[in-house]
């Protein structure tokens, strides 16, 4: 919607245009004008985006130690020759 409309400009015009357009159950919604904001990139959250980086890599040491692999097989870790053939042997 162009943000620059009549309605927009107004605060009873933005709240006739929530009331048609937004459906409103636990609060009321944010309108803002176009002229506000623009969207250089979209791109997805990675693991480091969100600070999740640290514990991820615990839960597959974890999950390595419970099944009884070495870390680097479930992609935690750096690959460790000696540790491998520890492994196979075993």
């Amino acid at each position: 919607m162009d943000g620059l409309s009549g309605d927009m400009a107004s605060k009873e015009g933005r709240s006739k245009i929530a009331d048609e357009y937004v459906e409103q159950e636990n609060g009321k919604p944010w309108i803002l004008p176009g002229t506000l904001t623009s969207v250089e990139q979209v791109k997805p959250l990675t693991l480091s985006d969100i600070a999740l980086n640290e514990n991820v890599t615990m839960d597959k040491r974890a999950a390595a130690a419970v099944f009884g692999v070495p870390p680097f097989l479930v992609g935690a870790g750096d690959f460790n020759k000696a540790e491998y053939n520890a492994f196979i042997n075993w």
